[in-house]
Order: structure tokens, then C-alpha cells, then sequence
């Protein structure tokens, strides 16, 4: 609602039906991502926006256990929300669309050792990412749409990320 910032009671008795929820995080407060953290039932969110959560916000994604999916786009944060979902999260898929492929952000991805599914779209490739992904052992499929494979011209992506890419014994789908 306007006054405390959680979703109002009729969207919510819709929303909590739901196993999977899409929201635009701009709108989104501490108090939304309680909600949506505290509905057992929900096993995916796709957050899109330029949410701007708080140390508690983000603290409460440790609640999350069940989640299989997710999708986060714009957001600034993406590598804290990662971070965050690691410690107690069984993430299966995740989609990151338009963020920095930082040694933060990499690093919280490769925490997730059941993920079977990896897109990460509108990135700059290296072959130090590539090489990084292969060591997730139970990654199936590694979409990277609209990547970019060099920087000023020069290609950042080689035959050394090719091969790393080739070694993930588990990969069906690139």
C-alpha cells in the first residue's frame, strides 16, 4: 500500500497464488521484498529497475531457501543480491541482464554450485569469465546474448575461453 510501502491486500492475495513473480523494482521497498521473501510457495522473481535496497533489504533475501529462479535486470546491486541469496539459496537459474561482470559478481555467481543455468546478457566477455563459469560443475546451459566478445577493438574472448568453455563436462547447450 501507499502508507507502508507492501503490496496491497487484493494484489497480494493474487500474487501470493503465484510460484513466480515479476516486479518492477523501482517501486519496490524493504518492506515489498518482505513480503515477496516470506511467501514460502514462491520459487521465482525477476526484479527489474533500478532498486536501491538496504543492508535489512537485502539481509531478508536469506530468507529465500526455495527459490529456484532468478532473474535481475538494472539493477545496481545485482552482486549484493547475489551474495545475499548464496548463503541459503538452491538458485537452479539465474538471468542478469545488462550488469558489470566484476570479480564480486563473479565470484557470487560461481557460489551457486546446483545452478544448471546461466544467461547473462548485454556483457563484455573475457576469457577470465569463461574461464571462471567452467568451474561451476553442474552448469547445463550458458546463454550470453548480446555479448560482446571485444573492447577497443580488440578481441577479449580466445581460443584459451573457448576451451574452458568446452572442458564444462556437463554443458548441453552454449
Amino acid at each position: 500500500s501507499e502508507t507502508d510501502g507492501t503490496v496491497p491486500a487484493d494484489v497480494w492475495k493474487a500474487a501470493s497464488s503465484m510460484n513466480f513473480i515479476g516486479c518492477r523494482a523501482d517501486g519496490l521497498t524493504d518492506a515489498t521484498l518482505r513480503q515477496l521473501t516470506s511467501h514460502r510457495g514462491l520459487y521465482g522473481l525477476t526484479l527489474i529497475g533500478k532498486y536501491s535496497a538496504s543492508e535489512d533489504g537485502l539481509a531478508l533475501l536469506k530468507n529465500c531457501p526455495h527459490f529456484e529462479w532468478l532473474t535481475l535486470s538494472g539493477l545496481p546491486q545485482t552482486d549484493e543480491i547475489l551474495t545475499a541469496l548464496a548463503e541459503s539459496s538452491e538458485l537452479k537459474t539465474i538471468m542478469i541482464h545488462g550488469a558489470t561482470i566484476s570479480p564480486k559478481l563473479l565470484a557470487a555467481i560461481l557460489r551457486f554450485k546446483n545452478l544448471e543455468s546461466l544467461t547473462l546478457i548485454d556483457i563484455d566477455l573475457t576469457d577470465d569469465t569463461l574461464i571462471q563459469l567452467a568451474r561451476l560443475p553442474n552448469l547445463r546451459m550458458l546463454s550470453l546474448p548480446k555479448s560482446r566478445n571485444s573492447k577497443d577493438d580488440n578481441p577479449a574472448v580466445s581460443d584459451k575461453g573457448l576451451q574452458a568453455v568446452k572442458s564444462m563436462e556437463n554443458l548441453k547447450q552454449f
